[in-house]
């Protein structure tokens, strides 16, 4: 009896592993064969490797861009803020009790021009212990962050906050910020 159960439950868990595997194998065959013909990368369309320049203009952009970072360095590229962006409404100062919606990935390892020209973006919301506390982490020396504020948010962190919770464990060249 006890062989029977074995048996049948070795059975299950391989028709499951093979299952898992070769989702896996479709999810990344569409994932690739999406890419090839229409340039969008991880479900981005405004993203395409081949561009030099890109424009953002909403909050789902921008965390659109912080996805991206996992994958993506950007080095030879712009990426460009074309408006003042609202992360989360309310007052930043009430968030270390009660946190708001939306909250705040780091954008990894950048190494392009970040260009905010002259815009705001706010209601930034960021806290842990084991991850950068910023808006970038891991930038390359050589990329380029400038001309943009950061106001009403919220970074709570140890050890890992970078200067004005702008670049944290890397180096960059920060202009008028």
């Amino acid at each position: 009896m006890k062989k029977k159960i074995l048996k049948r439950t070795g059975y299950f868990l391989g028709v499951i592993l093979v299952s898992a595997l070769v989702a896996l194998g479709a999810m990344y065959f569409w994932a690739k064969h999406q890419v090839e013909e229409t340039g969008n990368v991880l479900g981005v369309s405004w993203y395409n490797e081949t561009e030099k320049e890109f424009a953002i203009d909403t909050v789902d952009e921008l965390y659109e861009f912080a996805r991206l970072s996992t994958y993506y360095n950007f080095k030879g590229q712009t990426i460009r803020l074309e408006a003042d962006l609202v992360i989360n409404e309310g007052n930043a100062s009430e968030w270390a009790e009660n946190a708001p919606e939306r909250k705040w990935i780091a954008i990894n390892g950048f190494a392009g021009t970040f260009d905010g020209q002259g815009h705001t973006i706010s209601g930034l919301y960021a806290k842990g212990y084991n991850s950068p506390i910023a808006l970038f982490s891991n930038t390359i020396r050589e990329c380029q962050i400038q001309n943009f504020k950061i106001t009403n948010s919220y970074f709570e962190g140890k050890g890992f906050g970078g200067v004005a919770s702008v670049v944290s464990n890397g180096g960059a060249n920060l202009k008028q910020i």
